[in-house]
């Protein structure tokens, strides 16, 4: 969340004025803004809890802040699930293991029947985890853990 603090000075008077915003993204890349000001301690708290609240919002229904976002590192497409054909080098979904090839059947316990399900699925918050079961190569079920990461830190995605 961007914050700013602006003073303006009149004379006898020095008042405060606040501006909060946030810019949230759902995994379709739709975005959404919310913004607010206030004038004064009052004005400025109401401000931000205004932005609070409608962030909490948007998260509910599938949106995260745009600098928050995460992944693993995973390129799909659909097959009878959700089917991995590229993975970042050095990615978290590299680093445990899934490779291009591997089908994709569940995340966090939810079955998947689309690339799109998966994508919906796996986007979320940085720093916070995803189960996925897939049938590795070998056609063996695995189900790994694997942590989202920001999105600058996939180093070669496409």
């Amino acid at each position: 969340m961007r914050k700013h603090l602006f003073l303006l000075i009149a004379p006898f008077v020095l008042s405060a004025c606040a501006s909060y915003s946030s810019i949230l993204i759902n995994y379709k890349g739709d975005t959404k803004e919310v913004s607010a000001t206030g004038t004064g301690i009052i004005g400025g708290a109401a401000a931000q809890n205004s932005v609070d609240t409608r962030v909490a919002a948007y998260e509910s229904i599938g949106y995260v802040e745009i600098e928050r976002v995460g992944g693993i590192g995973v390129y799909l497409k659909d097959a009878n699930g959700a089917e991995v054909v590229n993975v970042v080098p050095d990615s978290p979904a590299d680093k445990k293991g899934l490779k291009a090839g591997c089908l994709i059947k569940a995340i966090n316990g939810t079955p998947v029947n689309s690339a799109d399900e998966a994508g919906g699925l796996l986007f979320g918050k940085t720093r916070t985890f995803a189960n996925v079961t897939f049938i590795d190569t070998d056609k063996t079920e695995k189900t790994i853990e694997i942590i989202r990461v920001p999105l600058s830190e996939l180093k070669g995605a496409k």
